[in-house]
């Protein structure tokens, strides 16, 4: 990842690659020979909610997905975690927000759009000290809707920070290209 410019994901033993910018997603998936690239659309539809870049870097940094700077909170403790809870929320989801309070930083997001029967939650089971820098050993991402559960697990296999890094990503020739 390069903050603020790119997202370059490998997934079980690379059958699955990913390349995300602010302005585009890419993927392409070896066990069936498809790839897309467009926009967030996808990814947002994917998981059930409106995603852009902002949001899925901070997914996966154990940031909040929106700005909780600028507004006020019912919290209260809940072991080792302070619960937030909007004390006004979005017209079309609620949101609760759980933040580890060690070092503050998410240790379970959750929306909810209940008139649709859509829930996603977002787990950060451990955390991991690099450089004096707190990062997610692992995320958990559970998107749930009537007949269908998606589940995603992101674990980090080497991390390092401020150094040049290099996007190998292409798709390769004669695969299938999903539309949306």
């Amino acid at each position: 990842m390069k903050k603020d410019e790119a997202i370059w994901l490998s997934a079980t033993l690379s059958l699955v690659k990913v390349y995300i910018t602010p302005k585009k997603v890419s993927f392409y998936n070896k066990l069936d020979n498809t790839y897309f690239e467009g926009d967030f659309s996808l990814i947002s539809k994917f998981l059930g909610t409106e995603l852009d870049f902002e949001k899925v870097q901070n997914l996966l940094l154990g940031n909040a997905l929106f700005d909780l700077k600028n507004e006020r909170f019912d919290s209260e403790i809940l072991g080792k975690t302070y619960a937030l809870k909007p004390k006004r929320d979005f017209e079309l989801f609620k949101r609760l927000f759980l933040l580890d309070a060690y070092h503050f930083k998410m240790k379970q997001q959750r929306l909810e759009q209940s008139t649709e029967n859509r829930l996603l939650t977002i787990d950060y089971p451990e955390y991991q000290e690099i450089t004096g820098q707190v990062f997610p050993k692992n995320v958990e991402i559970k998107a749930e809707e009537v007949n269908k559960t998606i589940n995603i697990q992101v674990e980090y296999k080497n991390i390092t920070f401020n150094e040049d890094v290099r996007f190998p990503f292409k798709i390769p020739s004669g695969y299938k290209e999903i539309k949306i």
